[in-house]
């Protein structure tokens, strides 16, 4: 049985996933444009095309969002986190390139709330925002698969290898499957919130070994530590393909996964604070590590919320 989103329930939601996961494929373009050479400017210009479209929808957003973003959201940082701005200050600083700070000073003076009183006109905004961002994704989700085959058939190059594209894919799907249900107005049930919790699960590994691999190789702790997350995190995804789905078990593996992920967000931050106290070098722009940051604490977000309806089943 599927149950509706309340129109109050719905805008919340969709304003909270919009936020996070625009702010994610912005992130995710200014990658794209850092990794190329100038000779393609094609690829460069599409990129920078996208991110425009995700500020403007963010600047909208931005208008609308005051008291109806929930404390839960604000509390597990998923919009921005401390890192975000001298993040975006430090990538602006070394690679000449402009990003949407004044949303992000926005963003971190939100105010929690409830959506009351929901207008039709309201909910006719926030439709349209999703149907816009739906197709945001299409176009990001093409140009990333067809920047991946070109690059595996060695006829393009970037700076970023072929997995950063396979996980801007694979973290685009996962935003299509948010948005599929919320343009629907369904709620999450538990089938989808333990699909959510595997995805979850291949993300952080991957994570893990962006980590393992883009760190200065010389740097031992971070290295063997990355690849330690990288297999717990492996060993997850395997009991939640294994496991029979029962009330209990279910409990039982959110509960694994949240001790898990609250012990790699700690690990995240501590090597976000060391990059931008020049303590380790990365090859990657510095706000990259923000966007995987707020990845994990918005998993967090999700696995705090399944652990509260499973305490209602």
């Amino acid at each position: 049985m599927v149950f509706i989103l309340s129109n109050e329930e719905f805008v919340m939601e969709s304003i909270n996933l919009n936020l996070y996961f625009l702010r994610s494929v912005r992130e995710f373009c200014a990658n794209i444009e850092l990794s190329f050479l100038s000779n393609n400017e094609t690829y460069i210009n599409k990129a920078k095309e996208i991110a425009l479209k995700c500020e403007e929808i963010g600047r909208e957003l931005m208008k609308i969002s005051n008291n109806k973003i929930s404390q839960k959201a604000l509390d597990y940082e998923i919009l921005t986190t401390p890192f975000t701005l001298p993040c975006e200050e430090l990538t602006e600083k070394l690679f000449d390139i402009k990003l949407a700070t004044d949303i992000t000073k926005i963003e971190v003076n939100l105010k929690p709330g409830i959506a009351l009183n929901v207008t039709d006109e309201l909910v006719k905004t926030i439709e349209n925002i999703n149907s816009r961002a739906l197709a945001i994704t299409k176009d990001f989700t093409d140009l990333c698969n067809d920047i991946n085959k070109k690059l595996i058939s060695n006829d393009l190059f970037s700076y970023s290898y072929p997995t950063m594209y396979e996980f801007m894919i694979y973290q685009t799907s996962i935003f299509n499957l948010e948005l599929d249900r919320l343009i629907n107005k369904d709620k999450m049930d538990p089938l989808f919130a333990l699909n959510y919790e595997f995805l979850g699960s291949n993300s952080m590994k991957t994570i893990s070994l962006f980590i393992n691999k883009l760190v200065d190789s010389k740097n031992k702790e971070i290295t063997v530590k990355s690849q330690e997350f990288a297999d717990k995190f492996d060993e997850m995804a395997k009991l939640y393909s294994s496991t029979s789905l029962t009330p209990d078990n279910q409990k039982e593996l959110t509960d694994k996964q949240i001790t898990l992920v609250t012990e790699f967000k700690l690990f995240v931050e501590k090597c976000i604070d060391e990059l931008l106290n020049s303590d380790v070098y990365f090859i990657v722009e510095p706000i990259f590590w923000d966007n995987m940051l707020t990845k994990v604490n918005y998993f967090l977000y999700i696995l705090s919320i399944n652990r509260e309806k499973e305490e209602s089943f």
